[in-house]
């Protein structure tokens, strides 16, 4: 089988595909915030809305903080990094938020509406980046994954007997 360059060769090492996953959560908590800060204007809590979107951004830049830390892997192999990442921007988020909030600087309903709405949105943004870092590749393979998964399965309920 040749290797064009439409279809890169998935089992070499590569950095951490930090522009998808940036582009995509981009896309989708931009987009949250911007209806956030828009609800938020009109009810007067516009620096609580603010603050909100600046707390899930810091805990998304950690999460890029760890992929960047890593070395190179092939391009299957970046999942669970991927999903270590969005697992540490959703912890840090309430955690920085609770902080912020304890210090009285916000209006709580507006801010936690906000870390919500952005984190929420970033969440469903790092997901389709994940999936389709897995790409055609998995789509095609799912047969045998289930079918591996499901002889697994029946091997370990032999094994109890």
């Amino acid at each position: 089988m040749t290797q064009t360059a439409a279809h890169s060769d998935a089992t070499a090492p590569a950095p951490a595909p930090i522009g998808a996953l940036a582009r995509a959560v981009g896309f989708w908590g931009g987009g949250a915030a911007l209806v956030a800060v828009a609800v938020a204007v009109s009810r007067g809590a516009a620096d609580s809305a603010a603050l909100g979107i600046v707390t899930v951004a810091a805990s998304s830049m950690a999460g890029f903080g760890l992929l960047l830390s890593l070395p190179p892997r092939p391009r299957a192999e970046w999942v669970f990094p991927m999903m270590a990442s969005q697992m540490m921007r959703t912890m840090l988020a309430p955690a920085i938020g609770l902080a912020v909030v304890l210090a009285g600087v916000v209006e709580p309903m507006a801010f936690w509406l906000t870390v919500l709405a952005v984190a929420g949105a970033m969440l469903v943004g790092e997901t389709v980046a994940i999936a389709g870092l897995l790409g055609s590749r998995a789509r095609g393979g799912t047969v045998a994954v289930s079918g591996a998964v499901s002889g697994a399965v029946s091997g370990a309920e032999g094994a109890d007997r």
